[in-house]
């Protein structure tokens, strides 16, 4: 307290933290002088400028994994590291898929060999489990979060099971109202729609589903992990869903085939599934 006037140092600034801050006559946010200051990022799109005061230097750190692809064409799939919700962390980008860019926020494998595994919740700070093939970004939790920062344009589910045998590869499409609702619907934003197909999705080159056909359902009932749960479905019958507690491991199956026998469980639960943001 200094001449009636109250200070408090803040342990992040204007350049980390800035969705954070709200506009307010009674306060004046004070920062060091750093590089930042003239900008020096403002030509790389969707990147932005950390300072480092230590040495007085910067870092231009990509905010997404399109960032980095538009900014480097050449890049492939691997782990990068992102400015993610406030700081670097480390990610992993599809970057031959559909233009590439694409940020993998889970990841599940079910072996034929292998009974199921519970699902492995994790946070912003445990992408590197995703190479397990069982790891799931907490999506009601985070994906908000993410969002908050830097806004999520499009979401897309991969899945393949043998026993199915189509690969299905869906995204949302923005450039549409349905698209634009679904992505609000997986935030958290919006009730469950009834629609027509395609219904906001677009198919990925390698999509064989049989969902962009006869999707007629943006969500259903459970508001628990809404993207995981099947956000988009054709009512009782196809669906791209994994619900461990009923025994759902949906890829375009149509459910009034599901096996009834335990015996075929494993052979016909095997299969993989990746979601991602755009």
């Amino acid at each position: 307290m200094t001449n009636g006037f109250e200070c408090e140092i803040l342990d992040q600034d204007i350049y980390v933290a800035s969705v954070k801050l709200v506009s307010s006559s009674n306060t004046t946010h004070t920062l060091i002088s750093s590089k930042c200051l003239s900008n020096p990022c403002k030509l790389k799109i969707g990147f932005k400028c950390i300072p480092n005061y230590m040495n007085n230097t910067y870092q231009c750190a990509p905010q997404s994994c399109k960032a980095l692809k538009k900014d480097d064409p050449s890049l492939r799939s691997s782990f990068y590291h992102v400015f993610l919700a406030g700081k670097i962390r480390k990610v992993y980008c599809d970057m031959e898929k559909d233009g590439g860019g694409w940020m993998l926020i889970a990841n599940y494998t079910i072996p034929s060999t292998e009974i199921t595994q519970a699902f492995n919740y994790g946070d912003l700070d445990a992408f590197e489990e995703l190479a397990t093939g069982n790891f799931f970004l907490d999506s009601n939790v985070y994906l908000p979060i993410i969002n908050a920062w830097f806004p999520i344009n499009e979401f897309r589910c991969y899945c393949y099971k043998p026993s199915v045998g189509r690969i299905v590869d869906l995204a949302t499409d923005p450039s549409t109202d349905l698209g634009s609702y679904i992505n609000r619907f997986i935030l958290g934003k919006e009730p469950k729609k009834i629609c027509s197909p395609p219904c906001g999705l677009r198919s990925l080159p390698n999509d064989q589903s049989e969902l962009i056909h006869q999707v007629t359902s943006i969500g259903w009932g459970i508001t628990a992990q809404y993207l995981y749960r099947a956000p988009f479905l054709k009512g009782d019958n196809i669906h791209i869903l994994l619900w461990r507690y009923k025994q759902r491991y949906e890829c375009d199956d149509v459910t009034d085939q599901l096996y009834s026998d335990s015996d075929y469980y494993n052979t016909f639960y095997a299969g993989n599934w990746k979601y991602y943001i755009g």
